[in-house]
């Protein structure tokens, strides 16, 4: 799998535009070891979260990755057997961060997203960005890799980032979108809305450091 510019990212997310095989990403995730590092201190701790239906978790790579690893992550949508749109995320993964007790949390969309390096301590990539939490970044060319800040569109795929300031985010996600203001189905849409509010303290990770854009994986 190829990863930007000789970086060592930690996870690689396939968006919409992306051309990938899933079968390829589930045999990549079963046969590729990884493990938390044994070097991350105490308060840099995070919990690994991914909200994925009971339909859909044989065809995660994230899922079938972590269990063939013995890892443990956390489900918010593993009891949720209603209609899903997209909405749904956000109010999950908001009440999910309210049992969470670690400092840091790694949310990540399981569905299009693996791991490609062991979990090692992502608190201190933030100070590089000086961001409470950082997004995966995406761009609108993915094969032109000219730019230094080449991942420099928010995907609300995958975000790291202080728990509490999370907490925050994902709370006044799920107010707008309880208001009915807008009507939109769409998490990006709310992510994004609080990203321009909140620059100081939300980033992208455009630099690739944690999360990579994938465009294919053959």
């Amino acid at each position: 799998m190829k990863f930007y510019k000789n970086t060592q990212p930690i996870i690689i997310h396939f968006p919409g535009k992306a051309n990938y095989k899933n079968e390829n990403l589930i045999s990549f995730a079963k046969n590729t070891k990884i493990k938390i590092s044994e070097d991350i201190p105490e308060n840099n701790r995070y919990t690994i979260m991914s909200p994925l239906t009971k339909n859909v978790l044989d065809i995660s790579p994230l899922h079938n990755q972590l269990v063939a690893n013995n890892i443990d992550y956390v489900n918010p949508a593993i009891s949720y057997e209603d209609k899903w749109y997209r909405n749904v995320k956000p109010i999950l993964i908001y009440e999910s961060l309210k049992s969470v007790t670690t400092p840091y949390c790694l949310i990540i969309d399981g569905k299009d997203s693996v791991i490609v390096n062991d979990l090692i301590d992502i608190a201190e990539i933030l100070k590089v960005y000086n961001k409470k939490i950082i997004y995966n970044g995406t761009h609108a060319n993915l094969k032109n890799e000219s730019e230094d800040d080449y991942f420099n569109k928010l995907n609300a795929g995958a975000v790291f980032g202080d728990t509490e300031e999370l907490r925050k985010l994902y709370g006044a996600v799920v107010d707008t979108i309880n208001s009915k203001i807008y009507k939109i189905d769409s998490e990006q849409f709310y992510v994004i809305r609080y990203f321009i509010k909140h620059s100081d303290i939300v980033g992208i990770d455009t630099k690739g450091l944690v999360f990579q854009t994938g465009v294919n994986n053959e």
